[in-house]
């Protein structure tokens, strides 16, 4: 009876080790999960931001008198509007009544994007407008993507901030479907380390329960 009591407390003792392991493991996914989604949206804000720039720049040339507003405001669209960066990114504005005001494909430019909605009926031109002017921030939604069928969405993130004095916002997106396989990848390592642990820590307590079991069984006999 001893013995056994003592390998139970000795198995109990592991259980609670690979509890607490487990639960790190756990923390240690999620974290990583959520700095492959930061790394992804500090390139996006640095673009939006980038573009900003851009739209102060031709502010300060209006307040200067060097242009008028509608000047300064239809050149800068037009420089902005050119903008892409790898793979297929691009930039778009829409003003704070989400009327667009310059994206690549000129079909919307002056339309109000407000009942815009993606393919789960998420009104998402008007969630940038709203995170722009909250100071910046991230809006999720699906869309098709070119060269799939067209009943497939995908996932697309995007970061919006507003440009006050224009009272413009600023955005851009990219679809996050590589970002969800980089996501798997590392939730299957972590689960094959603590599989590879929790396996290795059975087996030692193991050898380790007998080592000690028989002695004490000699001790009795």
């Amino acid at each position: 009876m001893k013995k056994l009591k003592i390998a139970h407390q000795l198995f109990a003792l592991v259980g609670v080790l690979m509890a607490a392991f487990a639960v790190a493991t756990y923390f240690e996914i999620r974290t990583s999960e959520q700095a492959i989604y930061d790394e992804r949206f500090d390139m996006l804000r640095t673009q939006v931001e980038s573009g900003i720039s851009v739209l102060n720049t031709f502010y300060e040339r209006e307040k200067a008198g060097q242009m008028t507003h509608e000047a300064a405001q239809a050149e800068a669209f037009d420089i902005l509007k050119r903008v892409t960066f790898q793979p297929s990114g691009y930039l778009f504005g829409m003003d704070y009544n989400v009327v667009q005001v310059f994206h690549p494909n000129p079909t919307n430019i002056g339309k109000d994007m407000s009942g815009q909605v993606d393919k789960t009926g998420t009104k998402f031109s008007q969630a940038l407008v709203d995170h722009g002017k909250a100071g910046g921030g991230r809006t999720f939604y699906y869309w098709g993507k070119p060269g799939q069928p067209e009943d497939q969405v995908f996932l697309k993130g995007a970061y919006s901030k507003a440009f006050e004095p224009w009272k413009i916002v600023v955005g851009t997106g990219v679809y996050l479907d590589d970002l969800q396989q980089k996501v798997n990848a590392t939730i299957w390592k972590a689960l094959t380390a603590s599989l590879i642990v929790f396996v290795g820590g059975i087996a030692a307590a193991a050898y380790f329960i007998r080592g000690i079991s028989s002695p004490l069984k000699d001790v009795h006999n």
